[in-house]
């Protein structure tokens, strides 16, 4: 490793957001703003965001 070298490398990653049926209190929008924070935190590049939200039941 060249000890002149600075460069900083910014590692590139997705986010995905999840929220079940049981625990609507832990919101998409929730979760996206808390994984923004922590991969600015540790110096992350959010390349992409999916989410995943719960599905209804069918009552049948």
């Amino acid at each position: 490793m060249n000890k002149g070298n600075t460069e900083l490398r910014i590692m590139s990653v997705v986010a995905y957001a999840r929220v079940s049926t049981e625990h609507r209190q832990f919101s998409i929008s929730k979760q996206r703003r808390a994984i923004r924070k922590y991969a600015k935190r540790l110096g992350l590049e959010i390349k992409k965001e999916y989410s995943d939200g719960a599905k209804q039941p069918i009552e049948r």
